[in-house]
């Protein structure tokens, strides 16, 4: 899209995401799972168990959770209350760059209706009003941008 933009400030874009959210969260904050995926040191982890709270964010394993989730594995992702903070921020943070006229590609994916709600509230009007959302990745005439893994993305 900047090979588009072509040097014009009008026409650039930025690209923020769900994910940037990690980049705000102290590693001592990370959950053991992941820690421990990586090869980490637990010892230094604010957690001395899974889920017990401390981690800023956790998986929980849903498989056998009733209803039509689209099969095994399925897990959630769950915020304790600073880890939920800071995606506000981020959610509000976004808003302020859109009303300042920043075009923004955001890569996110909405797991549950308040994050849907408070992103409503957060992003302008106007800009939600020009927003595409797409279920596939987004092709530009320079790369492709995404992956078909992402459950949604927006274009101002």
């Amino acid at each position: 899209m900047t090979q588009l933009a072509d040097g014009n400030p009008a026409a650039a874009f930025a690209r923020v995401a769900f994910d940037d959210v990690v980049l705000l969260i102290a590693e001592r904050l990370y959950p053991i799972s992941v820690v421990k995926l990586q090869g980490g040191d637990l010892s230094r982890l604010a957690s001395h168990e899974p889920h017990d709270g401390r981690a800023a964010w956790e998986y929980v394993d849903e498989s056998d959770a009733e209803g039509h989730h689209g099969g095994k594995p399925r897990l959630r992702l769950v915020l304790n209350p600073h880890g939920r903070r800071l995606l506000s921020g981020v959610h509000r943070s976004w808003g302020a760059h859109l009303e300042l006229g920043t075009h923004l590609i955001i890569d996110h994916f909405l797991q549950d209706a308040a994050w849907g709600r408070e992103g409503r509230l957060a992003w302008p009007a106007a800009a939600m009003s020009s927003a595409t959302p797409t279920g596939s990745p987004i092709r530009c005439g320079c790369q492709q941008i995404g992956s078909p893994r992402r459950s949604l993305w927006r274009v101002w």
